[in-house]
């Protein structure tokens, strides 16, 4: 008899559960026909695994729409054409870009709708299509696809080292650093002799130095006593060249003086001579004087040695 029983309430409330979803799937059913959608496209390069229709569609983390279809686009087989429906009520942005993104760890996917501003237009279809919402890759793609870049550029980076560590390479290296070795050798050797060179030329160069500086002593001696000796020169010939200037003078005003004498008819040519022959008398003497000390000695004329008068106790 409780065996009745127990059965009797087990399937009253089977039948409660079962009536109770079936009114909740009717008004379910109900409640989604009042509501009013908009279609978009939507195209991935990438693969939609995971993502099925009915799946979510979201903006800022809230469901706005589900996914209607799933199809390869006939257009162009790269790439999926996924068809969404939006309720009406939610503005969608020319600037909203869509992208996957998976559901925790079960590895569903939905479609999350991103950017916007209030300023965009509204994205609107061209006659007879629907609108394309544009979209971008998802952070699972871009990282799959940075780490197949990063293994591939891995690979040829491994295939280059491999190739620079090659036996022949290995072989080259060896032989460019014993002749870099020797080279240094005699760079070392060529550093030294140029250091042991320059030290002789500093060592030149200084008695070089000494000899110009006796030399510059001996020609600054030389010629002050050259300027000393012409002031000399000047001293006695400046004096005769004048007196033989006078004594010229005094020639041609003399003729002058006979022409003008004659003319008048006075003949006293001894009033007239005689002052001249006395200035030429003594311009002679001075004269053959100067050149007696020449020819006996020309050089002394510029270069006469004097004798250093010294001081007591020299």
């Amino acid at each position: 008899m409780y065996n009745k029983i127990n059965y009797t309430i087990v399937g009253v409330f089977v039948l409660l559960f079962s009536a109770g979803a079936i009114w909740f799937a009717i008004w379910l059913g109900k409640y989604d026909e009042k509501e009013r959608y908009k279609y978009y496209k939507i195209y991935f390069t990438e693969s939609v695994t995971g993502l099925t229709k009915d799946s979510a569609v979201k903006l800022k983390g809230v469901d706005i729409g589900r996914v209607e279809s799933i199809r390869i686009d006939p257009n162009d087989i790269s790439r999926v054409e996924v068809i969404v429906k939006i309720k009406e009520d939610v503005p969608i942005k020319e600037d909203m870009v869509a992208h996957l993104e998976l559901l925790g760890v079960t590895g569903l996917q939905t479609i999350i709708i991103e950017g916007g501003s209030n300023e965009a237009r509204d994205l609107v279809a061209k006659d007879g299509e629907l609108p394309v919402i544009k979209s971008q890759p998802s952070w699972f793609y871009k990282t799959k696809s940075s780490i197949t870049q990063i293994g591939q550029e891995s690979s040829e980076l491994l295939k280059r080292v491999n190739m620079l560590l090659s036996p022949q390479n290995i072989n080259r290296f060896n032989e460019l650093l014993e002749k870099a070795i020797v080279l240094e050798k005699k760079s070392i050797e060529g550093i030294d002799e140029a250091i042991l060179m320059a030290r002789d030329v500093r060592v030149s160069m200084k008695e070089l130095k000494e000899k110009l500086e006796v030399s510059i002593n001996n020609f600054n001696r030389i010629a002050k006593s050259i300027s000393k000796d012409l002031k000399r020169v000047n001293k006695e010939i400046i004096p005769l060249i004048k007196r033989i200037r006078v004594a010229t003078n005094n020639f041609n005003r003399a003729i002058v003086e006979i022409d003008r004498g004659l003319k008048r008819g006075d003949y006293n040519l001894k009033r007239i001579f005689d002052p001249l022959i006395v200035d030429l008398r003594l311009v002679t003497d001075e004269l053959n004087y100067f050149i007696r000390e020449v020819e006996s000695s020309p050089s002394d004329l510029l270069f006469e040695q004097r004798e250093i008068k010294r001081g007591p106790g020299e």
